[in-house]
């Protein structure tokens, strides 16, 4: 009787106050620097696993005997500006980041920069973040159709042998054409052949890579709508 929405709002701060702890405050941009954006929302996820009994509201995996155990995901959304939390979520762990891209949208204001891993890269959310005139910054996921400002197909993986690194603009998608700067910059062997490792192990043989995947390797590849005038390709990097 006693769990109603004060409770849970007072949790939350709990919960917010905690994790507060736990983060190493981060220095506050220049103050004469003309930073465009009013805050940057980081977003990302954690999980926690639960006792079995949790699991027919918080489906975790199946484990090799097919038995599902309890897992909690837990969103967070962070401003690093103010060092304040925007959101937090619960949600299965079978629902990922992908599924729960759009939950920011809400949250959006005018002028945020979205900074985001890879796992919730979709075209839909980053035109809608355009839309209401905020910013993102996100690393491109290789699957994606690349097209030039005119709507021409771009080959990237040979884009890139010829250019060694890139920074124009260009249309993602083959149904949405939504217009970003592409930013792509080459990462030294070492990096490159560590993140090729990575990715074998973390498919234990369950599927091929390509050969144009693991070349791809040799390159940070970012997707933005901030202009070069605001964050050089340098700086989209060292942001991100």
């Amino acid at each position: 009787d006693r769990l109603d929405s004060s409770a849970v709002s007072f949790l939350q701060a709990v919960l917010a106050a905690a994790l507060s702890l736990r983060l190493r405050p981060l220095p506050a941009p220049p103050p004469k620097f003309p930073w465009p954006f009013e805050r940057i929302l980081v977003q990302d996820s954690s999980t926690i696993k639960l006792t079995e009994k949790l699991a027919v509201f918080f489906p975790g995996g199946a484990n090799q005997h097919g038995k599902t155990c309890g897992v909690l995901r837990l969103q967070a959304t962070l401003d690093l500006l103010s060092q304040r939390w925007v959101s937090f979520a619960l949600s299965p762990y079978v629902s990922n980041d992908q599924k729960a891209s759009p939950d920011l949208l809400p949250h959006l204001h005018k002028n945020d920069l979205v900074l985001r891993d890879l796992g919730y890269f979709a075209l839909p959310v980053l035109q809608q973040i355009a839309l209401r005139e905020a910013w993102f910054l996100s690393r491109f996921y290789f699957r994606t159709a690349v097209f030039d400002r005119q709507g021409r197909p771009i080959n990237l993986l040979d884009l890139l042998r010829r250019k060694g690194r890139l920074d124009q603009e260009v249309l993602l998608g083959k149904k949405e054409k939504i217009p970003v700067r592409l930013v792509a910059l080459p990462v030294p062997a070492q990096v490159a052949n560590e993140r090729r490792r990575k990715a074998r192990a973390h498919l234990q043989n369950r599927c091929q890579l390509s050969e144009d995947y693991l070349e791809l390797q040799n390159w940070t590849l970012f997707v933005t709508n901030v202009p070069a005038e605001i964050l050089s390709a340098r700086q989209v990097m060292a942001l991100y």
